[in-house]
């Protein structure tokens, strides 16, 4: 066991040591790449967890852009079932009704609706080569002729309003004499119909036009949309979350939370916080004092973002796991530049090699990890990780540069020691 420790974690620092290491078990190589790919994204994400603490006591625009919106102006919520409630509807981006709500460069979105029923009134336009408007039918999806153009409108509506439409069309194309008949609608059709009386009218007609959705528009995601059946969260999402807009924000969906900043360092900082993390609830009426709003707008903020341990390990993980070509990279190519250079004044072997300079990634993966962990609490997600990956890699190449060198220059005093021997 001494010799094991000595070869791993002396190995780095001392050439004697990770000699040590020559002839050992080649679970060493995958112990290395185990602790580079658990250490760094553990404590990655042990630091994300803790920094939005800091940054709620430390950036006053964040600060007091939260208190403003939910102690100020008492915007009242519900936590329930991991979903959020409130019968706010806001959007300080579009809306100039919305304006006292927004608080110097921050935005703010409240939209509790359930995302999976809060259909966007899309557009489909179709031209041809020409560029001339063609009215949209099924039947030129396939054709090349044409160029579709999705867009999301921003605007929800009630497929209670337009359910006549929807049954008229699922009607026509489940009717065996009609042009349009297709033996697969007129299967989902019957089916729902059947179950109609397990609904209530506006589940009903929710579903119809899912299934209108699916027929008459078949392939919306690859022109664009960002669901089967197009839902205002994917105009959010397009508009809004994955653009540069969503700087300053704040955004309160019914199982989402997000909250992005440009912090003192001008770095962009992004929470996003999913509802299905949390167990806990928590209210808020317009009756409560503002300490205790601000007390229960803390609480969940800090409950939410540190609770998606799984989800941010994940996520470091995949990232972590897709620059694990550049370790294996490090490992093979300096011991096959080791054993060229030296085999013939000195007599080492390919995988001896292999198992020293993978020893050599488990010292940097944990000074790294050590130097990640604090770093994510005070920077970005996005620099902090670039920083790490960096740090990590630098710290290899220069052990395994000077591993190179060592090796060679004991070749050489080898072979100036055999020619004085003869």
């Amino acid at each position: 066991m001494k010799r094991w420790l000595s070869f791993t974690f002396l190995g780095f620092f001392n050439r004697r040591c990770s000699e040590k290491g020559r002839g050992s078990s080649f679970f060493n190589v995958l112990f290395s790449f185990l602790l580079f790919l658990v250490v760094i994204p553990l404590c990655l994400t042990i630091g994300s967890l803790s920094s939005f603490k800091y940054c709620l006591n430390n950036e006053e625009d964040l600060r007091s852009a939260i208190d403003h919106m939910f102690v100020e102006k008492q915007i009242t919520y519900k936590i329930e079932n991991k979903k959020v409630d409130s019968p706010y509807l806001i959007n300080t981006f579009e809306n100039d009704s919305d304006a006292s709500y927004k608080y110097g460069d921050f935005n703010l979105i409240v939209d509790t609706r359930d995302q999976n029923t809060t259909y966007d009134d899309f557009s489909l336009s179709v031209k041809d080569k020409n560029g001339n408007d063609v009215t949209y039918s099924p039947k030129l999806i396939d054709d090349d002729n044409f160029v579709f153009s999705f867009a999301y409108s921003g605007v929800s509506f009630s497929p209670l309003d337009r359910k006549d439409a929807y049954t008229s069309y699922l009607s026509d194309i489940s009717n065996p004499s009609s042009a349009s008949y297709s033996k697969n609608a007129k299967s989902d059709y019957d089916s729902l119909l059947a179950k109609q009386d397990q609904y209530s009218d506006k589940q009903f007609a929710d579903k119809l036009y899912e299934l209108y959705v699916g027929y008459y528009y078949p392939n919306l995601q690859s022109l664009g949309s960002a669901s089967r059946v197009p839902i205002l969260r994917g105009y959010y999402i397009q508009k809004y979350i994955s653009t540069e807009l969503s700087k300053n924000s704040i955004m309160v969906f019914d199982n989402l939370i997000t909250v992005c900043f440009q912090n003192k360092q001008n770095e962009i900082c992004a929470f996003d916080g999913y509802l299905s993390t949390l167990s806990m609830e928590i209210s808020t009426t317009s009756s409560m004092s503002k300490e205790q709003a601000k007390e229960n707008i803390d609480t969940l903020l800090l409950t939410l973002f540190q609770s998606g341990f799984a989800l941010n390990i994940t996520i470091y993980f995949v990232n972590l796991f897709r620059l694990s070509p550049f370790a294996i990279g490090f490992v093979l190519l300096f011991s096959l530049i080791h054993y060229l250079l030296v085999r013939k004044k000195n007599k080492v072997s390919f995988l001896d090699n292999c198992l020293i300079y993978s020893s050599f990634l488990n010292i940097p993966s944990l000074i790294t990890g050590l130097v990640a962990l604090p770093l994510s609490v005070f920077l970005s997600k996005g620099v902090s990780f670039s920083i790490t990956v960096y740090l990590f890699l630098s710290l290899i190449l220069l052990r395994g540069v000077i591993e190179l060198i060592l090796s060679i220059k004991e070749a050489k005093t080898i072979e100036v020691k055999k020619n004085e021997d003869n």
